[in-house]
């Protein structure tokens, strides 16, 4: 998230597609998860662009995406659809599966983005722990 709370660009991005599945009738409903602020600036990006609050759920608790997944079983998603950027989705597929959503991923690569590097080699680490999540339930 940017410092003016708005969605950063890779956020962004995930949001335009996500906007995009709803207004093509290809999903019902967003869960827009995150930590802090982030869930409100999604909420204010989706409603602009014509998504009614109706079809947008909130969970500010999800800091990290085992906690997202998490928190979407305990609601009572049974599938959904993962948007979110390549180097991300199948770990992020990986945790919902195994928390028990029939979770299927959209890729949000819309625009190239600086720390893509970064975005990557920190993505290794991050599924050695989703692996860990699932297994411990932690």
């Amino acid at each position: 998230m940017r410092a003016d709370g708005t969605p950063s660009d890779v956020l962004r991005d995930r949001l335009r597609v996500a906007v995009d599945l709803y207004k093509a009738d290809k999903v019902q409903k967003l869960l827009l998860t995150g930590g802090g602020a982030e869930p409100a600036a999604m909420q204010r990006f989706a409603e602009a662009q014509g998504v009614p609050t109706t079809a947008l759920i909130t969970d500010g608790l999800g800091l990290r995406t085992y906690d997202s997944c998490q928190n979407a079983a305990a609601l009572g998603i049974k599938q959904a659809t993962l948007v979110t950027q390549n180097y991300h989705l199948p770990r992020a597929i990986y945790t919902c599966r195994k928390l028990g959503i029939a979770a299927v991923g959209v890729r949000a690569d819309l625009t190239e983005h600086r720390g893509q590097l970064w975005f990557s080699l920190r993505e290794f680490a991050a599924t050695l722990l989703a692996w860990l999540d699932v297994r411990t339930g932690d």
